[in-house]
């Protein structure tokens, strides 16, 4: 399989999830990968498929049983039975704009995280929602200012700085502060210590 993430379950002891989605594009070339949601129950020792269909990521809450996961970038869905089964989670979320380019376009989601009772999902064009445990929907993140760095020494940086935050990668909530984030795209590393309302460049003094 053609993995793409590992996460260890929040609630449930010695219980890992693999996820394998299809491949797709030029990463496939000529090979064929094996497709497939993945789960162990004994630390990783042994594994089985619960599902042929894969999200590329996965998110939990600690203390919740649900694992939410987004499907080819455009649809989050979630589960409540260890992944062998998916229902539609993606009420608020804007539906991908294919009119952009897919790695930076809107509501092609790319990031999730997880508070402690909130979930967190990014797009490729920078935009962050929200949802509080037990919501009916996602609601966006007004994201007020982005302090995109150009450090110095770093010169190649400086044509981002008119997209910041593009092509999200990852968000982190700090274990110890819901309201402190961080967040990753092609470029940078972004910190906030306001729930997101405003962010700010950390990546100088590292190489791109």
């Amino acid at each position: 399989p053609f993995l793409r993430d590992f996460r260890y379950d929040r609630n449930v002891k010695g219980r890992v999830y693999a996820c394998a989605p299809e491949v797709k594009g030029r990463l496939k070339g000529d090979r064929t990968y094996g497709q497939g949601f993945y789960r162990s129950d004994d630390g990783g020792l042994t594994w089985r498929k619960v599902n042929e269909a894969s999200p590329g990521e996965v998110c939990q809450i600690a203390g919740d049983v649900g694992l939410v996961g987004y499907f080819d970038n455009e649809e989050v869905r979630r589960s409540t039975d260890g992944g062998a089964t998916w229902t539609p989670f993606h009420e608020g979320l804007p539906a991908l704009d294919t009119k952009m380019y897919k790695a930076s376009a809107r509501g092609n989601f790319l990031a999730f995280g997880a508070g402690p009772n909130f979930y967190l999902a990014g797009d490729a064009a920078g935009g962050i929602w929200r949802r509080q445990l037990g919501a009916a929907e996602w609601t966006c993140v007004e994201i007020r200012e982005k302090k995109a760095g150009v450090p110095e020494k770093e010169p190649r940086l400086q044509y981002m700085t008119k997209h910041p935050m593009e092509a999200l990668g990852s968000l982190i909530v700090d274990a110890k502060n819901a309201d402190h984030w961080l967040a990753t795209d092609w470029y940078e590393i972004w910190e906030s210590v306001d729930a997101g309302a405003t962010w700010t460049s950390r990546i100088d003094g590292i190489m791109q």
